[in-house]
């Protein structure tokens, strides 16, 4: 039967009442294709005039996205992008040589309870490209393809290329991103390809080949494989992959390369100011001691 690895997520408080689970990395399976990070965070309910603050801090190596499932997030960036995240949008920050960005609630927002419940990911970039220039692609909800997989079963392709379909965003590596949701209880028989993947569970149970997983959970799948999926009303899970990583990965702080001498130069363009900075936001995070 197709191996099942399910990963044990360590906590993070971030403050302001805010708690992440970091599925990745995680021994042993420290990435998953090109996903070399995994951040969930549960939904989480908000008083007026609070909210998320993610000061400006920078990135190298790798490819961010941010997936929201309850709630809106301002991004700003040092490219001059300013945009604000509804749920199901698509922004993949590739940050290559370095890009500093922020990620704040929405002052209109946090002028009323509000809620946030998201995912967020770090895709490695392949050695050739790991020293490009940054760029970012955006996507809203309705761009996305969107499809009924079976009665009662649709599915949204957030990132890259699957079961035929191509989404508006696109990344190296072959990553992919499939959001299935659950309107009535039913089974799926999900075959796996030659990528690495994964299934992350939102809401509800999975039953996978016979093993049951309770929300949150993330599992491993073996590449090449059958899986029978029963699921009850109201599920909803992702499926997630790429191609595997061409070598090793330094994952430090914010920045991902696989040398260490591009960590370290990193540091050293953070710690003298030398990073292009977010217009208008005087804030910025610390380089870690």
């Amino acid at each position: 039967m197709a191996a099942l690895t399910p990963l044990i997520p360590h906590s993070k408080d971030l403050g302001d009442g805010v708690v992440i689970e970091r599925y990745l990395p995680h021994l042993p399976r420290p990435k998953v294709g090109p996903f070399v990070f995994f951040d969930y965070l549960p939904q989480i309910q908000f008083d007026a005039g609070i909210g998320t603050d993610v000061r400006p801090h920078p990135h190298i190596g790798l490819s961010t996205l941010s997936y929201l499932f309850h709630g809106r997030m301002h991004h700003k960036d040092s490219l001059g992008y300013d945009i604000i995240l509804a749920p199901g949008d698509v922004l993949l920050m590739s940050s290559g040589k370095g890009i500093v960005h922020s990620e704040r609630t929405p002052q209109e927002d946090r002028n009323q309870p509000h809620s946030i419940h998201m995912v967020q990911f770090w895709l490695a970039l392949p050695q050739s490209h790991e020293e490009m220039e940054p760029k970012v692609g955006h996507a809203t909800q309705p761009d996305l393809p969107f499809w009924q997989v079976q009665a009662g079963l649709t599915a949204r392709l957030a990132i890259g290329e699957a079961f035929g379909h191509h989404a508006p965003v696109k990344s190296l590596l072959n990553p992919f991103l499939v959001d299935f949701e659950a309107s009535t209880a039913g089974t799926y028989t999900l075959e796996s390809d030659e990528r690495e993947s994964a299934l992350f569970l939102i809401s509800g149970t999975l039953d996978v080949n016979g093993e049951t997983f309770s929300e949150p959970a993330f599992v491993v799948l073996e590449s090449d494989q059958t899986f029978e999926i029963n699921y009850p009303s109201g599920s909803r899970f992702l499926w997630l992959g790429g191609d595997p990583l061409d070598g090793h990965r330094i994952v430090w702080w914010n920045l991902v390369a696989s040398r260490p001498e591009l960590i370290e130069a990193a540091k050293e363009r953070w710690r003298k100011g030398e990073f292009a900075m977010v217009a208008g936001d005087e804030e910025f995070i610390p380089l870690p001691e």
